[in-house]
């Protein structure tokens, strides 16, 4: 083999590797910036995750109010109901207290005149009835 040939062919494989170099590096460089966009995306989700919704939480104040307003209408205080979120296997071990401190409802009192106006105006087949039944929220 004549040196020439040899050299050329040095040359060119120089320029092949040189220019595959090139390539990997630019892809490397793309690839980098998709990693920085995503994790710039993935940091920007998890800030809004851990503010609570605006709405959410104005709609849970609203809730709050008017179940603090249904149980000052019923004359109920905040010891004497038993909170929805206690632990289904202690409700089950404890039997819940059978006399509270007043009676819910037994009958027309002094202090809801509208309630029992309410239910001697309109017969049972005019009460308002749902037309979907009610479904919990997941």
């Amino acid at each position: 083999m004549a040196p020439d040939s040899v050299s050329f062919r040095i040359t060119r494989n120089t320029e092949d590797l040189a220019q595959t170099i090139h390539a990997l590096s630019q892809r490397l460089v793309v690839m980098e910036q998709r990693l920085q966009a995503m994790e710039l995306q993935l940091s920007s989700r998890l800030k809004q995750d851990a503010e609570p919704d605006l709405r959410e939480v104005s709609s849970l104040d609203n809730v709050e109010r008017l179940l603090f307003d249904c149980r000052a209408l019923l004359g109920l205080d905040e010891t004497g109901v038993e909170e929805p979120e206690q632990d289904t296997a202690a409700l089950g071990s404890e039997p819940p207290s059978e006399s509270p401190s007043e009676p819910l409802l037994e009958g027309p009192s002094e202090e809801a005149p509208f309630m029992q106006a309410e239910t001697d105006a309109a017969p049972d087949s005019e009460l308002f009835t749902p037309s979907e039944p009610f479904q919990r929220a997941a």
